[in-house]
């Protein structure tokens, strides 16, 4: 189990088997924060009753060493782990778990009661998967260790499949194998010798919880709290660097960081060769903010061959993801490491500020009642009529689209204004088994929100579903594929709590999404960066389908041994790559890429 996911920790490997033989853990250390040995993993408490192994970092380990010591506790290391082991002995995970500003996934046996805990982070940042087959219980960060430990009697979940194939991702609770399953976020788990199972919620997305305040004034404590999330994160003895893509969120990082730093910051920039689209170059953003802050600046350029690196990608990425951007993390991650081994990042700012232009959509439609019956009969008559756009990502595209959601009930445009892929009836022709209804599995989780309002209910979905399934698990195989720890500041359960807070008006002010951020960034970031919109980088999908990888995307998709005649029908997967049913060029390359990552990971892990 250790070998299948060396990768993520390329400093060291541990292992422990407990007196009585009931748990063995094994550990595979990247060295962050105490390199010496006294540090390694598994971690024994003294009296040797408790053993942990923990993946991650708890940022505010000092602050919790320093309560500890006050209660009498001594340490042997200046390690996050220890400080850590020594919480859950004297606390309790009850007590523990709350008091953490971190990202992790841990496991902790208790000798003498003959129990088990894991444990997962508030939002989801580090996986933490586990199987029972036979009376043991085996977990993981990766499900590539998992099968390591038993590769006997796994099964493809089809509803899994199902979702994914509408969403992009397999949205928890499910995994793609019926037989494992995952720690979710914000929760811990206790089993006992006798498999007697717990599961306890110590966290709750604020998006789903009606909220006491509202805040439309000063970022004054938005602003102590994200120079704080970024400073927290750079405790490391190791060299830290950023991720500055060019953009507000990775800029403010950048900022704040060189600020708060006692050394020179790192930061990275990425810029393609011809084979991407350069208009989505932001390199030339990025070189003011680092030339602003006078940072060590290194713009990496790369043209990697796409077939070399899906092959790569595929490999690393154990449950598929539809998402390109994941090639980009894993080619952008590699060469980072080469490097520094800890790097901070902008991810979560756009799921927790309101950061895509479908959360303008949500909120503009929703004031101008257009998301009523009329507004819906509405939207139809005009979808009819108007012309299909066949640009990639142009801004009558995404007007189209919107036009097509509002046509839709609540669940379908959520689907229709986020992933835009396969639809309930698209896959009723696609898969070979019974396919379920994603719309209705979206509506059963807006259910869960009550009367909260349309952008509320969008955010919720996008934290708890979009985020947590589908960009931390790009984000965390794509790094730890290098030995590259990524750390996100936006992420601070603490920064969600006040995000959670604003009202709409305040997210979206002057008709642009983040205005907090943008505001800040008016006093931190070079001129016209706050007011900059949204560029992401777009991958030329429509060019690669079409040209350099498309014998492999058939011989991908229609393998005889691959997901056609085993999950998905021939003739449809044929029809769908010869574009025999009308569809906008945005639209049919997510779904075949979609297909592509489904058949790329069943090629390297069915």
């Amino acid at each position: 189990m250790a070998k299948a996911i060396a990768h993520r920790g390329p400093d060291g490997q541990q292992t422990w088997l407990a007196p009585s033989g009931l748990c063995g853990l094994a550990h595979r250390r990247l060295a962050i924060i105490d390199l010496s040995a006294a540090a390694n993993q598994p971690m024994l408490a003294r009296n040797g009753r408790y053993a942990l192994t923990f993946n991650g970092e708890i940022y505010n380990y000092v602050e919790l060493r320093q309560s500890l010591v006050q209660e009498g506790a001594t340490f042997a290391t200046r390690s996050d782990s220890e400080v850590l082991l020594e919480a859950l002995v004297r606390w309790g995970p009850a007590q523990t778990l709350p008091r953490l500003i971190g990202m992790f996934a841990f496991a902790l046996w208790d000798e003498a009661e003959r129990r088990l805990i894991l444990a997962r982070d508030p939002s989801g940042e580090k996986p933490l998967y586990y199987r029972e087959r036979l009376g043991e219980l085996h977990f993981a960060s990766e499900l590539k260790a998992l099968h390591a430990a038993d590769q006997n009697g796994w099964s493809i979940n089809e509803r899994a499949i199902s979702h994914y194939l509408s969403l992009g991702y397999v949205p928890n609770p499910f995994t793609i194998w019926n037989e494992a399953n995952m720690v979710p976020p914000g929760h811990w788990l206790s089993v006992d010798a006798n498999s007697t199972r717990m599961s306890t919620a110590y966290w709750q997305s604020p998006f789903r919880v009606d909220s006491e305040r509202y805040s439309d004034g000063p970022e004054e404590s938005l602003l102590y709290l994200l120079r704080d999330s970024v400073k927290l994160r750079l405790r490391a003895d190791v060299p830290v660097g950023v991720f500055l893509s060019g953009g507000i969120d990775s800029g403010l990082i950048t900022a704040l960081a060189a600020q708060s730093a006692a050394t020179k910051i790192c930061t990275f920039t990425v810029g393609f060769g011809q084979k991407f689209d350069s208009g989505s170059d932001e390199t030339a953003a990025a070189a003011k903010v680092a030339a602003m802050y006078g940072t060590q600046h290194t713009e990496l350029r790369l043209s990697p061959d796409i077939s070399s690196l899906l092959e790569q990608a595929g490999a690393v990425i154990d449950s598929p993801l539809a998402d390109p951007a994941c090639l980009l993390t894993h080619a952008i991650a590699a060469e980072t490491r080469k490097h520094v081994p800890v790097v901070l990042n902008g991810e979560g700012a756009d799921e927790i500020f309101s950061g895509y232009r479908r959360h303008l959509a949500v909120h503009w439609t929703s004031r101008l009642g257009l998301q009523g019956k009329i507004g819906r009969s509405l939207a139809t008559a005009v979808d009819r009529i108007l012309p299909r756009d066949n640009r990639f990502r142009s801004a009558y595209a995404f007007a189209r689209r919107t036009v097509r959601g509002l046509a839709l009930d609540e669940s379908s445009r959520y689907l229709v204004w986020g992933a835009d892929t396969f639809s309930d009836s698209d896959k009723t022709a696609l898969t070979d088994f019974p396919s379920v209804s994603t719309a209705s599995l979206v509506a059963d989780r807006l259910s869960g929100l009550g009367t909260r309002d349309p952008l509320r209910r969008f955010m919720a979905l996008d934290f708890d579903m979009a985020m947590a399934d589908g960009l931390l698990p790009k984000l965390d195989l794509g790094t730890m594929a290098h030995g590259l720890e990524g750390r996100c500041p936006f992420l601070d359960h603490r920064l969600i709590a006040i995000a959670s807070s604003y009202r709409h008006n305040a997210l979206l002010a002057d008709g642009q999404t983040k205005a907090p951020l943008r505001r800040i960034a008016v006093r931190l970031l070079p001129e016209n960066a706050a007011s900059a919109p949204k560029k992401g980088f777009e991958l030329p999908l429509i060019e690669w389908i079409n040209g350099p990888l498309r014998e492999l995307v058939r011989d991908l998709c229609l393998a005889a041994d691959g997901i056609t005649g085993t999950i998905l029908r021939r003739s449809s997967v044929e029809a769908l790559l010869d574009r025999r049913k009308p569809m906008s060029d945005d639209r049919w390359s997510r779904c075949v890429y979609s297909l592509v990552s489904l058949a790329n990971w069943h090629r390297h892990h069915a």
